[in-house]
């Protein structure tokens, strides 16, 4: 599965590159969004990752149709992330290296969406720390991708908000809480927007950015 989400970024760099620029007028507000064709890359190789988590899980177990969807959440942001973040990079070492530790980035995210499926799994506790961890790291990449590609603080707020609390849901998801998982996640996001609102402002790049969102 990885492997051929690899080959869709590796086959966007035959797609026409040029920046696509859609004027968005509401009353006396405009906005300019900056869109790629290789966009479409991402998108394709976020929803490939999301089915075919659904495919193997589907293998082994049965859920309700909830529980998929939360658990194809984590595949399909790092891999729409990932596809966001190439696009910005030029082709390089630099590239080749981000696609391969991205690709072992979503190799892991599989394997432990698989393991964790068990719970009498002697990996589980291990595979569940591992997959908290690969929810912190692709929060960092979404809010890194936000924050290089939307400069307007309307546009990026609604992207960390949704990404914030899918992941979030997707973390209290692992654990058994009194507290609805919903109702921690939504919490978690109304805090984070906050901080990213303030932060929006602060004279950082936009790793810095991630980090100090992150820490909040």
């Amino acid at each position: 599965m990885t492997a051929v989400l690899l080959l869709v970024y590796v086959l966007s760099l035959f797609v026409n590159r040029s920046v696509v620029v859609v004027p968005i007028h509401v009353g006396p507000y405009s906005l300019s969004l900056n869109w790629k064709m290789i966009d479409l890359a991402s998108l394709a190789a976020a929803v490939l990752a999301s089915l075919g988590l659904y495919r193997l899980i589907g293998l082994q177990s049965f859920h309700e149709q909830r529980d998929l969807l939360i658990q194809g959440v984590i595949p399909f942001a790092a891999a729409f992330t990932l596809g966001i973040a190439l696009r910005n990079i030029t082709i390089g070492w630099t590239w080749w290296m981000m696609l391969f530790f991205g690709g072992l980035l979503l190799y892991l995210i599989f394997m432990t969406e698989l393991i964790v499926q068990d719970p009498n799994d002697p990996r589980f506790v291990f595979a569940e720390v591992i997959l908290t961890g690969l929810s912190y790291a692709t929060f960092l990449m979404a809010a890194i991708a936000a924050r290089v590609n939307l400069d307007r603080l309307a546009l990026m707020l609604p992207v960390l908000a949704l990404a914030g609390f899918l992941l979030a849901r997707r973390i209290f998801s692992l654990r058994l809480y009194r507290v609805s998982p919903g109702v921690s996640a939504a919490s978690v996001t109304v805090l984070s927007v906050q901080a990213a609102a303030a932060i929006h402002y602060w004279p950082v790049n936009s790793l810095s950015f991630s980090i100090f969102l992150f820490l909040w």
